[in-house]
């Protein structure tokens, strides 16, 4: 009963004080000033294409003809790959990075856009960008989902007002850096999902 106890203590302890660096962390973000032109031209749209777009491409707009000839006059990009699995004009877009690409992105991340009647639904970009990073540049998401498996965590940041989604996956139990420099997917979708927690307590989440 006792050793119970104890462990109990323990825990709570430990769950207080992960609890306060995460704010500290927080707190060190919000109170340094931040520029990357790189990231704001990766992740933020043109005036002319109003929010969700990437590169010129809209979800609930954007059709595959649209999409196809669109990617393939992007510096950015070398090969288009198209894939329909149906009669019901659905399926994948794909695509490879060129050598001009920006640098928030590998050469070998994965890429999927899915479209439906033949108009873009969503898509997702593998990046190498921090969550930390994204967090400096477009602040704190409007609400976060939480899905936790086993031992791990994965955090999706919504964000309203440019309808897209940074998305991580981490181990539960790791130190609060981790978090901010986890490397995140970005989701431009069509429809924003179900609102979630808008606490940023992540830390709190992986107990």
């Amino acid at each position: 009963m006792i050793a119970k106890w104890f462990l109990n203590a323990i825990l709570l302890k430990t769950a207080l004080i992960l609890t306060v660096l995460f704010t500290l962390f927080i707190t060190l973000i919000r109170a340094q000033p931040y520029e990357n032109s790189e990231l704001r031209a990766f992740l933020i749209p043109s005036d002319d294409c109003i929010s969700p777009c990437w590169q010129g491409i809209r979800p609930g707009e954007t059709d595959v003809f649209g999409v196809m000839e669109l990617l393939k006059v992007n510096k950015w990009i070398s090969t288009v790959f198209f894939e329909n699995y149906s009669t019901f004009s659905n399926g994948y877009i794909r695509w490879n990075w060129s050598s001009l690409r920006p640098s928030v992105v590998s050469g070998d991340g994965s890429n999927n856009l899915w479209f439906d009647e033949n108009i873009t639904q969503n898509f997702y970009v593998e990046t190498q960008i921090h969550f930390g990073d994204v967090w400096l540049l477009l602040g704190k998401p409007d609400w976060f989902n939480i899905h936790r498996s086993y031992n791990r965590i994965r955090v999706d940041g919504v964000y309203q007002d440019q309808v897209l989604i940074v998305t991580f996956d981490i181990p539960c139990y790791q130190s609060v850096s981790r978090f901010w420099l986890a490397k995140t997917d970005i989701v431009w979708v069509k429809d924003l999902p179900a609102e979630g927690t808008r606490s940023d307590n992540l830390v709190a989440s992986c107990r």
